[in-house]
């Protein structure tokens, strides 16, 4: 008697997802620009294509007729790759649905799949501003950011404010995700790079930490790569989460891995 074998072999792509946040507008907020393009830029040196990135911003200042430049400075030397910003419209419900994973970029996430949330701005007490019209607040956060890390493998979600860890509370709560705040309750998170031929400030001190270390720390855990935002670099209080399970390759680092699922016949 003979016998056929047949296999049938499934590939699953795992893929890594980032969703880049500037809640405001105006080219005086020019460096809540720079701080989404920090992000970006280190995301595309590592493998991440234009359709895992999720940028959500009010404009581009870029096109600002008070922008003599048409790239984006981070420091009076040094500027961003330029690239097109599409408008968003920064309304509670719009980032809400982000979140909800409402979108054509993420709304195929599932366990396989690690995010990693980055948001800048105007904040305080419990709530971040969306263009000086709207507060985002943490209830409608929280229970976002629950629903978000219930669908997927793990979420890094950075919060890069004033008063940045006022919004976090019962979220450390969540196992599989890592935060981390810019600033303390009662803290502003501080701007110092400037250039007198742009005016307003280059970018914010966390952003600029975090690209000047961000090339050497790949392989490090994210506990011991945010205890590097010392007060002295960022001059506020940086918070995070306590959990050596996470790395910075989780978030940093696209993942181009096919999970192999062999099935036989005979």
């Amino acid at each position: 008697m003979k016998y056929k074998i047949f296999f049938l072999i499934k590939y699953v792509l795992t893929k890594n997802i980032a969703i880049l946040i500037n809640g405001s507008r105006y080219f005086h907020n020019y460096r809540h620009t720079s701080n989404i393009l920090a992000f970006y830029s280190a995301l595309k040196q590592n493998g991440f294509e234009d359709t895992e990135i999720l940028i959500v911003s009010y404009e581009d200042i870029t096109k600002d007729p008070r922008n003599i430049y048409d790239k984006i400075y981070f420091n009076p030397k040094k500027h961003f790759e330029k690239i097109d910003i599409i408008p968003f419209n920064l309304t509670i419900n719009n980032i809400l649905n982000v979140l909800y994973c409402k979108n054509s970029k993420i709304y195929d996430l599932d366990e396989t799949s690690n995010v990693f949330i980055y948001m800048c701005g105007h904040g305080g007490e419990g709530y971040i501003k969306l263009c000086n019209r709207e507060y985002l607040l943490y209830p409608d956060i929280k229970k976002a950011i629950m629903y978000l890390c219930k669908r997927v493998g793990k979420v890094l979600f950075i919060n890069d404010t004033c008063q940045a860890e006022s919004i976090f509370d019962s979220l450390y709560q969540i196992d599989n995700l890592y935060l981390v705040a810019s600033s303390e309750r009662n803290e502003p998170s501080i701007s110092t790079q400037n250039c007198s031929n742009i005016g307003p400030s280059l970018i914010d001190n966390f952003p600029y930490k975090f690209l000047e270390i961000i090339d050497n720390c790949i392989d490090l855990d994210l506990n011991v790569f945010f205890d590097l935002f010392d007060f002295e670099s960022v001059m506020s209080h940086v918070i995070h989460s306590n959990d050596s399970r996470f790395k910075v390759k989780d978030f940093f680092v696209q993942r181009r891995e096919k999970e192999l699922f062999l099935f036989m016949a005979v």
